[in-house]
């Protein structure tokens, strides 16, 4: 380090602070000693300021314009090319449920039929993804009874097979409704996972029973344990879902997992006391 100078990082940022404080002293006592001088200073602020204040004044000012005023590109996003105008409705209440968006959107249309925007657009995406979960619904149901009517070679045992997953579908709609938990565009989706997912283990357990003659040859047998077993490692792939930040995802995860341990118990619990009701060989 040189002379004069200090090894503190402190002092050495601070130092200049003195120095410009005497400076500044400095100026002001000079402008004290010369009244001239400070009130041509006085002047200069003065007109400085009435040119900023002035400025601001026009900035902030709000002139009356039309929509020949506005530059050709908004305007051509309010006005058509013949003539028609853009008109936005908003609405008194929030548009947070599938009623209330149904409602805004009606009440809309019955003055203005071809309407548009984020709401139509939403509503609409709603409605296909509820007809695309509809037709999901069904042609997995159909093909699933298809196949087994076609392996049985008969109804019977086809129903028993679907009856755990019905039970399971109708469990989960009422733990939802329980739990405050509402279907959207992701987890709609969990329903034919379900019967994807849970049909082999029906399948299982009714071709063990048909082999054993009986409901404790089930339990007795490795079926119960490869069905267990299935079950708790899908159970533990769709539960890692449940973490995911995109709240869709987590949705389907839990759904699925609550769902695939429903469809567990029942078909384990209600099918083989179903099929010693039925007496099925």
């Amino acid at each position: 380090l040189g002379a004069g100078q200090s090894d503190d990082p402190a002092a050495a940022v601070l130092s200049p602070v003195p120095s410009a404080a005497r400076a500044l002293a400095q100026i002001l006592g000079d402008l004290a000693e010369d009244p001239e001088r400070l009130r041509e200073l006085d002047r200069q602020m003065a007109a400085d300021a009435a040119s900023e204040i002035a400025a601001l004044r026009r900035i902030v000012a709000a002139q009356p314009f039309g929509l020949d005023d506005l530059p050709r590109d908004l305007r051509s996003r309010m006005v058509t090319s013949d003539g028609r105008h853009l008109v936005t409705v908003l609405p008194a209440a929030p548009i947070t449920t599938r009623a209330a968006t149904e409602e805004f959107i009606d009440a809309v249309a019955a003055v203005a039929p071809n309407l548009a925007g984020r709401a139509v657009v939403e509503w609409g995406v709603g409605e296909v993804v509820v007809q695309s979960f509809l037709q999901a619904v069904l042609l997995a149901l159909a093909g699933i009874t298809a196949l087994l009517v076609i392996y049985y070679r008969g109804v019977v045992l086809p129903i028993l097979v679907l009856l755990p997953l019905v039970l399971t579908t109708l469990f989960t709609f009422a733990l939802m409704v329980v739990s405050g938990m509402s279907l959207n565009m992701a987890n709609i989706l969990v329903v034919p996972l379900i019967f994807g997912l849970g049909v082999d283990s029906g399948i299982h357990v009714v071709d063990r029973f048909r082999h054993e003659g009986s409901a404790d040859g089930i339990f007795r047998s490795s079926t119960a344990r490869a069905v267990i077993i299935s079950a708790l490692t899908t159970i533990g792939t769709f539960c890692s879902l449940m973490l995911s930040p995109h709240k869709g995802a987590a949705s389907i995860g839990l759904l699925l997992t609550v769902s695939i341990a429903l469809m567990l118990l029942i078909t384990l619990k209600v099918l083989p006391a179903l099929l010693e009701r039925v007496s099925v060989r």
